[in-house]
């Protein structure tokens, strides 16, 4: 049906910053810190999230910005043709834009993830990842009825965002990581600067 085929297009696009940044990142970063918990150095296994965290935020912020205010000219761009028409990039770029807002959630899972990997604890990710599937049905039925499609792109970022947040709080609350001022200020500094990039596009 359309709106899979709507959903299928916006999900591809989505899917090429997370892979080529946030998985990249992640596999980078694993064994780093698999190193820094086995020589007992949390000082060095916590600036290695910070690190992390810094990258996914200014590659990610960014490519969730150019996505979200340019979802229908890039989809015209990379797929109309054929079967694929204007109406087909316009209401794909509707699911598109509601992914972009989940991008920088779905990138922070896959850094803050191997923190407990790491350190040999494969369950809580696990969990997490159990209580955000149900909770992304759950806002599929209640979303998906007034926006349709949209509805489950959005659902679907809310849910990856429920991830990152029980994630970050989890290890803050076990005391092995978190944000240092430095990021916190300096991810500032990217999102002014992605406002700035959002207005002139627009």
């Amino acid at each position: 049906t359309g709106s899979i085929s709507w959903l299928y297009y916006s999900d591809r696009l989505l899917e090429f910053p997370l892979g080529l940044f946030g998985i990249a990142i992640a596999t980078v970063i694993l064994p780093t810190l698999s190193r820094n918990h086995v020589a007992k150095n949390p000082a060095a296994f916590s600036g290695n999230m910070d690190w992390a965290v810094r990258m996914v935020c200014v590659l990610g912020i960014p490519a969730a910005v150019g996505l979200g205010t340019m979802a229908e000219p890039i989809l015209t761009v990379i797929f109309q043709r054929g079967a694929f028409t204007a109406e087909t990039a316009r209401m794909a770029s509707y699911s598109l834009t509601a992914y972009s807002f989940g991008l920088i959630s779905f990138m922070l899972v896959k850094v803050l993830a191997p923190g407990f990997y790491s350190r040999q604890d494969t369950k809580t990710p696990v969990k997490f990842g159990i209580w955000c599937m149900v909770a992304n049905m759950v806002f599929n039925v209640v979303l998906a009825i007034p926006y349709g499609y949209i509805g489950l792109a959005i659902a679907t970022s809310m849910s990856a965002t429920m991830n990152a947040a029980l994630l970050y709080i989890t290890l803050h609350k076990q005391g092995v990581f978190s944000v240092s001022r430095d990021t916190v200020l300096f991810v500032l500094r990217v999102v002014v600067a992605c406002i700035a990039m959002a207005a002139l596009i627009l």
